[in-house]
């Protein structure tokens, strides 16, 4: 990893950024949308890392290119920014882990949420 990663850091980097947040929040809800609506089908369709990833990049980079440079747009889109809507849009997908004990309760203990 160490030959791929660099370790060294860069603090003035901006993260929390305008297309963080519209990024992350687009994703997430894709992610988690998907996931609870295939979550008691027979065929399931999960949400990568990866795939997530990929649109993060793209949506990244054409937003650095398209909006304009200021608050909305701070620069260049880093590894950082894309590293954090990738984490956030992925713990997003996994929210639906509450639906099992909800329809558990509903399907076996006759007990109405």
């Amino acid at each position: 990893i160490k030959a791929i990663v660099s370790a060294d850091d860069d603090p003035t980097e901006p993260v929390m950024t305008f297309r963080f947040w519209l990024l992350a929040t687009l994703l997430g809800i894709f992610s988690g949308s998907l996931g609870q609506l295939y979550t008691f089908k027979p065929q399931t369709v999960a949400v990568s890392s990866l795939m997530l990833a990929v649109f993060a990049y793209v949506g990244g980079m054409a937003f650095s290119k398209i909006l304009p440079t200021g608050i909305l747009n701070p620069g260049k889109f880093t590894k950082k920014e894309l590293a954090l809507i990738v984490i956030a849009a992925a713990t997003a997908g996994n929210g639906v882990a509450s639906t099992y004990i909800i329809s558990a309760k509903d399907l076996y203990f006759n007990q109405k949420f």
